[in-house]
């Protein structure tokens, strides 16, 4: 490791006699003469700085008129402004500070890379969450909102036909009893006044889905693609009636600017996520003693560090397992139970009115935020956002210190690790990229309805709307003022040949000898014939 290290080293210090690379060159009794092939290195220096100023004005172009990658870009450049001063701050020390320790500054410098890393890598994940999730909502959002009315009663009634089919299914197999409907017209509601227990309903109903799915697959695809237009449609439609929106008002489009915000504050790694992680590496730190000052044996450090970063890859994953049948519930709860919404017309009496997203028999009114653990929705935000950030971290630890670990390992192999990091990372980010979606529709309809987003929505509707008006009177009027210009062309066209025919008559009147003149052409021309008739000097 001190080889390591003094090699690291060796690009800070000018006098090194192990050094392949001198500033000063000298024969042997002479005065050193500065080496002018520092020039070069001016040159490939600039040239790498244009070259990255150059990708970074297109990157910024790439990202302009995009919220997210906006975002996702000045969080980088924060990060790098970050480390541009932390390694200044070391340059100044290897320069003018005596006694440096060299072999603390390398270790130092991998962690304070490997923290940029986690930052690198959570802003690389949050992008990928945010394609999955922008897949997911254009398919489910988008899509299902331009569907036309009649496309809709025919997914309806097939719907209802392949329920009536599920229950016989579900009879004939024993599962009536335990098996909870699906029924989007009855929906059993008698587990919503307990949290854990509504947890628990979900997980039964996720497990009956996958015997359902692994019996009947074709079944299974077909009543998922029917439910979910269903489904928006419904929400859709209770969402334009409650808040006195126009017919042809996109909820897709709210949807979408929600979704945008969600995910802006998923990128950003909060002051509390670094402490967190310096509280924890604290923790193992001190754990980390313990057992060294017990067993003297450095490697049951090593195993004690080896489990706690595998235990961590499947806590996270069942987390989020949890998360997601909690968001399921939460979600299935607001379709089909009748919501407390305050009604701003009834201030005085403070008096509130009820909606069912889904007409069922049995509901029950509930405030939408006690849906959430501890009546605090961006408690579902938060755990996603650590279980990312955990992510970030244990591939920027891989990516740091792969060579180490792959030299000096001693229980299991670093390739296991990462293969057992990723597989848990590909898990977390199917569930989030589903959760999120989820988490969108449940924290912006119903009370929790953002009035703001929503006016600008409608304002940008408008605006949509009265250019599109504008557009379509000015395109009118450019075709009625053709429609002249062709008219006027063709009337002159038409009195041009109508001109033309009545004075080819004419003409021809105009051009023939009148019958008088004719007439004394002819009493002339006999005259003249006996006047030469009567010359004598023709005989």
């Amino acid at each position: 490791m001190n080889d390591y290290y003094d090699y690291y080293n060796s690009t800070y210090i000018e006098d090194r006699e192990d050094s392949g690379v001198h500033r000063l060159l000298a024969t042997d009794g002479e005065a050193p003469t500065v080496d002018y092939a520092v020039i070069s290195v001016v040159i490939l220096t600039l040239g790498l700085i244009l070259a990255i100023e150059v990708f970074r004005h297109q990157l910024d172009v790439a990202a302009s008129g995009n919220p997210f990658f906006q975002t996702v870009l000045e969080l980088m450049y924060r990060e790098l402004t970050t480390l541009g001063i932390v390694e200044f701050c070391i340059y100044l020390m290897h320069k003018y500070q005596e006694g440096f320790n060299y072999q603390l500054e390398g270790i130092f410098v991998d962690v304070h890379f490997m923290l940029f890393y986690t930052a690198v890598f959570n802003a690389i994940q949050s992008c990928l969450v945010r394609l999955l999730a922008g897949r997911r909502t254009d398919k489910i959002w988008i899509q299902t909102e331009e569907m036309d009315i009649r496309h809709y009663i025919g997914i309806r009634k097939e719907f209802d036909h392949l329920e009536s089919m599920l229950k016989r299914v579900n009879a004939d197999h024993g599962w009536q009893n335990n098996a909870p409907s699906h029924s989007l017209g009855n929906s059993n509601t008698s587990a919503i006044d307990s949290q854990s227990s509504s947890v628990w309903k979900s997980f039964l109903e996720s497990m009956h889905d996958l015997a359902f799915k692994i019996r009947h697959p074709r079944l299974s695809r077909k009543k998922n693609n029917l439910l979910i237009p269903i489904r928006f449609h419904e929400l859709r439609a209770h969402f334009i009636d409650s808040n006195n929106l126009p017919p042809k008002f996109k909820v897709s489009h709210y949807l979408k600017r929600s979704l945008t915000s969600v995910l802006l504050d998923f990128v950003h790694i909060s002051s509390a996520a670094w402490i967190g992680l310096m509280a924890t590496a604290n923790l193992l730190y001190f754990l980390s003693g313990m057992i060294l000052n017990v067993t003297k044996d450095s490697l049951e450090v090593e195993e004690f560090l080896m489990y706690i970063f595998l235990l961590m890859m499947v806590l996270f994953v069942a987390f989020a397992f949890i998360l997601y049948f909690k968001m399921k519930s939460i979600f299935s709860k607001i379709l089909h139970m009748k919501l407390t919404v305050y009604d701003p017309t009834q201030d005085d009496r403070k008096t509130w009115r009820g909606f069912s997203a889904l007409n069922s028999r049995n509901t029950k009114t509930v405030d939408q935020v006690n849906l959430f653990w501890g009546n605090n929705p961006h408690f579902i935000i938060v755990a996603t956002q650590y279980m990312q950030f955990g992510y970030a971290l244990g591939l920027a630890l891989t990516f740091t210190y792969y060579k180490d670990f792959a030299k000096y390992y001693n229980i299991i192999n670093p390739n296991y690790l990462f293969l057992a990091l990723l597989a848990s990372y590909l898990i977390f980010l199917s569930l989030v990229s589903v959760i999120i979606p989820w988490y969108t529709l449940c924290t912006s309809m119903g009370q929790l309805v953002n009035k703001e987003r929503l006016h600008e929505t409608l304002a940008k509707l408008k605006l949509s709307e009265e250019i599109r008006r504008k557009e379509s009177l000015e395109e009118e009027r450019k075709a009625e003022e053709e429609i002249a210009r062709r008219k006027r062309e063709i009337e002159a066209k038409n009195a041009e040949l109508a001109a033309t025919a009545s004075g080819l008559p004419n003409m021809k009147l105009k051009d023939a000898p009148d019958p008088q003149q004719r007439r004394g052409s002819g009493l002339r021309l006999l005259s003249v014939v006996r006047n030469k008739s009567s010359d004598p000097l023709d005989g």
